[in-house]
């Protein structure tokens, strides 16, 4: 099932990201799900953080202005707490190398354009893990 299309593309370029550098870890959807994962693996998901209101692009065609959307996206890489941790800065450093400077394509035609990647902080997490994040800036043009 599709959600949001610049959500999907996020997820889908990450997926390609992690086979790419072989990263094993899976790639957990922990939105909106009971499902919680298992305190003795280490996995990764995605966090799509509030982004700034769009602003106009271009103007006087009405249904077909350019909006300019800009947002973070926080790639979490959760090893089980107390092993995994240089393996988790490993990936995180793969990960950041590899969308920096980036662009994919939604499926609505629009390309995503990766402006900035940043080493977020890193700490315990409520739970058996610990956080190692990489923040992604990104741009995209919408229509409408």
């Amino acid at each position: 099932m599709s959600g949001d299309p610049l959500r999907d593309a996020f997820r889908t370029e990450l997926a390609s990201v992690l086979s790419g550098a072989s990263i094993s870890w899976p790639l957990v959807d922990t939105i909106n799900t009971t499902n919680h994962p298992s305190a003795t693996s280490n996995f990764i998901s995605l966090r799509f953080n509030p982004s700034q209101p769009e602003q106009p692009y271009t103007f006087g065609s009405p249904g077909y202005n350019q909006w300019r959307e800009e947002g973070d996206v926080v790639v979490d890489l959760y090893p089980v707490l107390g092993k995994g941790h240089d393996t988790a800065e490993q990936y995180a450093l793969a990960i950041r190398n590899a969308f920096r400077n980036r662009r994919f394509t939604m499926t609505t035609g629009q390309t995503v354009r990766i402006l900035s990647v940043t080493p977020l902080s890193g700490g315990p997490v409520d739970g058996a893990w610990w956080v190692e994040s990489v923040g992604i800036t990104y741009r995209v043009i919408n229509i409408g």
